[in-house]
C-alpha cells in the first residue's frame, strides 16, 4: 500500500465539484504561443456564436479550437457555456457526401430516435462524429446527475456545410504534456491519477460503454493548488463503442498499439459480414492501458516500445513472458516467438516493489494476458495498495461499486 505521504487534497476536491475553471492566462503559461489573436470569423456558420481564439492541436480529420462564447445570455446559471469561460471545440471535417437511405416501412413505438447509420445519412456527419455526440450526450447528462467529476463535458454541438462540432470543456494541459515537462511523477501522484481513471473505467462499465483509446494524450490534467495530485478528464470517445455481454466480434484497428491489449494482439479475427473481420474482447483492454499508463506515469517511459505491432507484441512477451497456450479463446499465437519467462514487472520496478508493499501484485493483476483473470475496475478501486487514498474518492467508489 501507499505511504502516509499523501498531500492535501481539499484543493482536488473543490476543483472536482465544478469550484475552478483554467483562465487563458494559465493557458499562454503553458504553451509557447505566447500572446493569443482572435481566428477570423467566418459567415453563416457554426463558429459564429464563439470568439476562436488559438487552434490547439489538428489532425488527419480535423482540428481543435480554443474559443470563448461570442455573446452572454441573459440567464448565465442555466447556460453551461457561462460556469466554462474558455472551451474546446473539435472541428471534424465532413468530406463526402452520402445519399439519404430509403425511408423504413416499419416504425419503432419505442423510440423517436432513428438508428446512428441513419443518423449519419441524412446529416453527411462521418460515423464517428455520430458516435462520440451520442456517448458523450449520454455520459454528460449523467455526470452532472451524480456530480462525476472525471469525464469531459459535452457543452454544445452543432455543424455547417463542411464540418460538424463538438463544444467541450477545456483543460489546460494533458497528461502526455505533462510527462514531457517533468520526465516523470511520484508514486503518489501516479497513483492518484491512476486511481482516477479506474474510478472513470468502472463509472462507464455502469453505462456498458468501452473507451478503447486510453493513452496520456487523452488525459486532460486540471491542476489545482501546487503539490496537489491533478484532476483528471478524460477526452476523445471517437472509438467508444457500446460493450455487448455476451462478447461479439468488434474492430481490430483500437487501441494506440503501445497501450494494447494482447487479446487485441494475439486473438484471430472473426468474419462480421461485408467484408469485414473482427476479434471478441471486452472493457477489460481498457484495464490494460491504465496499467501501460501507471507505468508510464512513474518511469517517464512507455513500457512496451516499438516501431511496429510485432515489435510490441514481441517486447510485451519479453517482459511478461509466453501467454499460456489457453489464455485467449480462439488464439493464434504463432506470432508469439519468445519461450523465454520474460523479464519480468518486478525487475522493471525493483525500487518501486521493494517501497511499496503491494505494488508488484497489483500490476501483476493489472497485466494479467487473460481478460478473465484480469483485475476488474472494481478489484483495482479495492485493492489495498490504494488503501491510504481510497478515502479521498470514497464518494464515486460507492457510486461505481
Amino acid at each position: 500500500m501507499l505511504g502516509n505521504n499523501t498531500s492535501d487534497y481539499s484543493a482536488t476536491r473543490s476543483v472536482a465539484s465544478g469550484s475552478t475553471t483554467p483562465s487563458l492566462s494559465t493557458y499562454e503559461s503553458v504553451t509557447p504561443y505566447g500572446h493569443v489573436t482572435p481566428l477570423p470569423q467566418q459567415n453563416n456558420c457554426f463558429l459564429n456564436k464563439y470568439v476562436s481564439i488559438k487552434e490547439l492541436g489538428k489532425g488527419a480529420y480535423g482540428s481543435v479550437l480554443l474559443a470563448k462564447r461570442a455573446t452572454p445570455t441573459n440567464n448565465p446559471k442555466q447556460d453551461p457555456l457561462q460556469q466554462q469561460p474558455y472551451v474546446a471545440i473539435k472541428c471534424q471535417q465532413i468530406t463526402e457526401t452520402i445519399p439519404s437511405p430509403v425511408p423504413s416501412t416499419t416504425t419503432s413505438t419505442t423510440s423517436t430516435s432513428p438508428p446512428p447509420n441513419i443518423i449519419r445519412e441524412r446529416l453527411n456527419i462521418p460515423a464517428a462524429y455520430i458516435r462520440e455526440l451520442m456517448v458523450l450526450q449520454t455520459m454528460t447528462r449523467s455526470c452532472i446527475k451524480d456530480s462525476f467529476p472525471f469525464l469531459v463535458q459535452l457543452l454544445d454541438h452543432g455543424k455547417d456545410v463542411d464540418r460538424a462540432y463538438l463544444v467541450l470543456e477545456y483543460c489546460p494541459s494533458t497528461l502526455a504534456c505533462s510527462l514531457r515537462e517533468r520526465s516523470c511523477f511520484n508514486m503518489n501522484w501516479s497513483a492518484h491519477i491512476t486511481y482516477q481513471l479506474t474510478l472513470t473505467l468502472a463509472y462507464l462499465s455502469i453505462h456498458g460503454i468501452m473507451h478503447r483509446d486510453m493513452k496520456p494524450s487523452n488525459i486532460m490534467l486540471q491542476h489545482t493548488t501546487p503539490g496537489n495530485p491533478p484532476l483528471i478528464k478524460l477526452i476523445d470517445f471517437g472509438l467508444a463503442r457500446r460493450e455487448w455481454v455476451p462478447a461479439r466480434p468488434y474492430s481490430p484497428a483500437v487501441q494506440t498499439v503501445i497501450y494494447r491489449a494482447p487479446e487485441v494482439f494475439f486473438q484471430q479475427e472473426f468474419p462480421v459480414g461485408g467484408g469485414r473481420a473482427g476479434k471478441q474482447y471486452t472493457s477489460a483492454i481498457d484495464v490494460w492501458s491504465v496499467a501501460c499508463i501507471f507505468a508510464e506515469c512513474l518511469t517517464g517511459k512507455q513500457l512496451f516500445k516499438g516501431e511496429s505491432e510485432i515489435a510490441v507484441r514481441q517486447d510485451i512477451v519479453e517482459t511478461l513472458g509466453r501467454p499460456e497456450e489457453d489464455c485467449f479463446e480462439f488464439e493464434t499465437l504463432e506470432i508469439v516467438g519468445a519461450l523465454h519467462p520474460g523479464k519480468s514487472l518486478k525487475a522493471r520496478f525493483q525500487r518501486h516493489c521493494s517501497e511499496h508493499p503491494g505494488f508488484l501484485a497489483l500490476m501483476e493483476g493489472m497485466f494479467e494476458y487473460s481478460p478473465k483473470k484480469r483485475l476488474t475496475p472494481s478489484a483495482i478501486l479495492l485493492h489495498p495498495f490504494f488503501a491510504s487514498i481510497k478515502e479521498h474518492y470514497e464518494r464515486w467508489v460507492e457510486l461505481v461499486i
